[in-house]
């Protein structure tokens, strides 16, 4: 499945993600991209490979529209109930960051049932319960993309459904990779 963590540290939110599918049990890809940017919006998935698809290919029809109707940036609130209603139908959970009503960046979770909320630090997929006890125990303050890298890669070793190759998101840089080092490019 992978696993995908969160954190708002400073005025920055960053996002990672493994590239591991598993069904079953059986690992079908080690080259999955968990954590992507749709139209600007950095989001994590998980979920069954075509579900994440069609959720991501939905997410970008709404937004283009939201674009084209020229209602300017979307903000949290907009966010929140469109991955709502996407993560509910096309049974996925994600993580997204979406700037509030201030411009501050905001970690958005949603679960398969569509139930969203705002929080300061979230994990999903199959690491998740291993991730969320690892990120609690991070001082936000000193957080930097190399420090979930870690952390995911900590996962990895626990949970078969994670592997080691991260793709990170974050409000003040966008999408980047990085490797088993903990090195971004």
């Amino acid at each position: 499945m992978g696993t995908v963590i969160g954190m708002r540290h400073g005025g920055d939110v960053t996002i990672a993600g493994d590239r591991r599918v598993s069904v079953d049990g059986s690992v079908r890809s080690n080259d999955h991209r968990h954590v992507v940017e749709v139209r600007g919006i950095g989001i994590g998935i998980t979920g069954r490979p075509g579900d994440i698809r069609s959720f991501r290919d939905r997410l970008d029809e709404q937004l283009r529209t939201y674009e084209h109707r020229g209602a300017g940036t979307v903000r949290a609130t907009v966010l929140e109930q469109l991955l709502g209603n996407l993560a509910d139908r096309f049974d996925v959970a994600c993580l997204a960051v979406a700037p509030d009503n201030d411009g501050t960046p905001r970690l958005l979770r949603c679960g398969e049932d569509g139930g969203c909320t705002d929080e300061p630090m979230a994990s999903i997929g199959s690491g998740a319960a291993v991730a969320i006890g690892q990120l609690e125990a991070i001082d936000s303050d000193t957080v930097d993309p190399t420090t979930l890298v870690d952390l995911l890669g900590a996962v990895a070793e626990r949970d078969a459904g994670t592997n080691d190759r991260i793709d990170l998101w974050s409000a003040s840089s966008g999408l980047t990779t990085a490797d088993n080092e903990g090195k971004t490019d």
